[in-house]
């Protein structure tokens, strides 16, 4: 875990312990930035990689908005092997 995201969650992870796994993130905040016009490929190719991966390392899939969740049903047609969590905090904005 980073130590940003160990600022956001104190109570969600434990630093004391080491695990080994790869976080996935797909941020679809500013999707067509991210994207592009070929975001069904990408996706279905990003996918079909770690389907590969999930099979020599665990994974896991962090939430910190809904619509990052559009990239499940991608993993899911492939069967792809996951954990997911959802990071969701309340910052108070001045």
């Amino acid at each position: 875990m980073t130590t940003f995201i160990a600022q956001l969650y104190p109570d969600k992870f434990d630093f004391n312990t080491k695990e080994n796994f790869i976080a996935i993130n797909t941020a679809f905040d500013r999707s067509q930035f991210r994207f592009g016009e070929n975001i069904g490929k990408i996706l279905t190719d990003t996918a079909l990689v770690l389907k590969e991966l999930s099979e020599v390392i665990p994974l896991k899939f962090y939430s910190h908005m809904p619509s990052d969740e559009t990239f499940l049903p991608f993993l899911d047609s492939y069967n792809v092997k996951y954990d997911w969590y959802v990071l969701i905090i309340n910052i108070q904005r001045k």
